[in-house]
């Protein structure tokens, strides 16, 4: 692929997919959700409280581990897929390194926190990168990676 025939996927293409990912991800932790149960008479117990706070890492973490597995053996997460959107690198339009990927997914922290203005950039960037895809070296386009 050339720069010239790609098409970037704009941020609503995107908003749209990370709702529905988020429902997929939703399902998809239920079942996890199910083994941490919030006993309010212990919030004021620290040891408690940490290992609550443990157990929403340990899901966080299962979250973004199996978001990378999709990109990684997809390119894609099931909204992206839903919409014919795929994650590329920048430079060549060829499937994201692991690396891409990992750093990826934990820029996606900052990009939410921060008042989600790392996404809310997808919609005036002229390739249509969020902060994580900048850092990652990633854009999302809707011609499928090949090696």
């Amino acid at each position: 692929m050339t720069e010239n025939e790609i098409r970037y996927v704009g941020f609503w293409i995107r908003f749209l997919a990370f709702i529905v990912d988020n429902i997929a991800g939703f399902i998809l932790t239920l079942p996890l959700a199910a083994f941490i149960t919030i006993d309010a008479t212990q919030l004021d117990n620290p040891e408690y409280l940490a290992d609550l706070q443990i157990k929403m890492y340990l899901m966080l973490l299962f979250f973004l581990v199996v978001i990378v597995a999709c990109w990684k053996y997809l390119a894609a997460t099931p909204g992206k897929l839903l919409f014919k959107a795929y994650i590329a690198n920048a430079a060549d339009f060829k499937p994201a390194s692991n690396m891409q990927l990992i750093i990826r997914a934990f820029v996606y922290i900052p990009s939410f926190l921060l008042f989600g203005l790392g996404f809310f950039w997808i919609g005036v960037d002229k390739r249509k990168q969020g902060w994580h895809d900048k850092l990652a070296r990633t854009v999302v386009v809707y011609k499928k990676p090949v090696r």
